[in-house]
This record gives C-alpha cells, sequence and structure tokens, in this order.
C-alpha cells in the first residue's frame, strides 16, 4: 500500500467515523511497508507471540535467543536498500552476512557471505509495530519468516503463517570500527557500508582504504 491510501483511509474515518472505516485504516496500515533508516541503524528483530525470543547468527546459520538481548554483534541486522522502493537487504552485524532467500518449509534459513546471494525482504508493519519479513526472491515457494515449533530454528512459512517481529532500533556500533570525526585530510575515496561514494560529511559508517570510521 502507498501512503496515500492510507491518508485517504485516515480522510474517511474523519469524515463517518463508522466501525467500518476504523477497520478499514487499521487493514490500510497492516499491509504499508514501515520505513526503516538503511544508513547507520542496527535492529535486534525480536519474535512476538512466543515469547521474548531474538533472531541471532551462529555459525551463519540463522536461531533464537530466549534471552532479552541488548549487547553482541550476534543479534544485530540492518536493512541495506535493494532495487526497488521498500525492498532490503537483511545484514548480521557478526560478520557482515546477508540472510539468504527462503526456500521450503522445512529449511532452515541461513546467511550468505554474499549480497549477490542474497535475499531481498519488504517489511510489512500493523499499527502495533508487529512486522513481516517477506522475501521477493524465494527460493521455493515460502516467502514469510518465521519460527519452528522450539522457537530455535528461523524457517520459511505461507505468508498466512508468518511470524509477527518487532524491529528495535539499538544503539549498536559493531565492534572493529574506529570513532572519529571527519578528518579532511584523510585519503582516499569515503563509501558508506551500501558501497555508496559518499564525502564523509554526515554521522554513520564509512570505509576509507582498507580503514573503517564511525563520524560522531
Amino acid at each position: 500500500m502507498r501512503r496515500d491510501e492510507v491518508d485517504a483511509a485516515i480522510a474517511r474515518l474523519r469524515s463517518d467515523p463508522s466501525e467500518q472505516n476504523y477497520e478499514a485504516v487499521f487493514a490500510t496500515m497492516e499491509a504499508t511497508a514501515v520505513p526503516l533508516d538503511v544508513d547507520d541503524c542496527w535492529y535486534a528483530l525480536r519474535n512476538y507471540g512466543r515469547g521474548k525470543y531474538y533472531m541471532k547468527n551462529i555459525s551463519s546459520r540463522l536461531t533464537s535467543s530466549s534471552s532479552l538481548i541488548s549487547t553482541g554483534a550476534g543479534q544485530h541486522f540492518r536493512f541495506v536498500r535493494a532495487d526497488g522502493d521498500g525492498r532490503y537487504y537483511v545484514q548480521c552485524a557478526k560478520d557482515m552476512s546477508y540472510l539468504s532467500p527462503t526456500g521450503s518449509d522445512s529449511q532452515q534459513l541461513t546467511l550468505v557471505a554474499h549480497r549477490a546471494d542474497a535475499g531481498i525482504y519488504t517489511v510489512s508493519s500493523s499499527l502495533q509495530g508487529l512486522s513481516v519479513l517477506s522475501c521477493q526472491n524465494p527460493t521455493g515457494s515460502h516467502r514469510a519468516l518465521t519460527l519452528n515449533e522450539t522457537c530455535d530454528k528461523v524457517l520459511p512459512a505461507a505468508p498466512s503463517d508468518a511470524s509477527r517481529w518487532f524491529i528495535e532500533v539499538t544503539a549498536f556500533i559493531p565492534t572493529g570500527l574506529d570513532e572519529a570525526e571527519a578528518d579532511e585530510g584523510e585519503s582516499g575515496t569515503w563509501y558508506d557500508l551500501a558501497g555508496r561514494s559518499s564525502d564523509g560529511n554526515r554521522r554513520g559508517f564509512f570505509v576509507v582504504g582498507n580503514k573503517k570510521i564511525w563520524i560522531k
């Protein structure tokens, strides 16, 4: 759904505050992609409905954790913009790997080293902040992320069976990055973590030569 459709649904509710129009606003928002900061923000992905389970990277395979995660590189993900509006690669901070495309309903999702092999995902969110992650290039018929019954593996599923996730903003900074002010004398081209050239004159993560820098 586009933002103008949400605005139109809200306008109808204001002009006619009926139960039908109230439900229409929820239905429209349910299918609306949430805005994500794709430049320098890392998120924790917490499942809703089965306790406080967080998506986690263990040995390049995705699993979950029952503990409340506030620190640790294995529990932090970022969304890297892919081609097309509202489409993202999901990158893990632990080793900068990417979430793979989904496959069959019994195949545990893995992480891949190269973006060319990664899955492209969309995020749909409800008014309660619960989000569905759906793969746009699945290798099988199941495209949405869910947990298995024991909550220790992330599996692909049909959209109707998708898990709901809280996408929690964190203050996480990957280890190995230097905190620095922009240095006009730094030689070489500046790149952000999406591989785009930059002048480095803004807050975020950058690579200059072989040096990784965090600009406060």
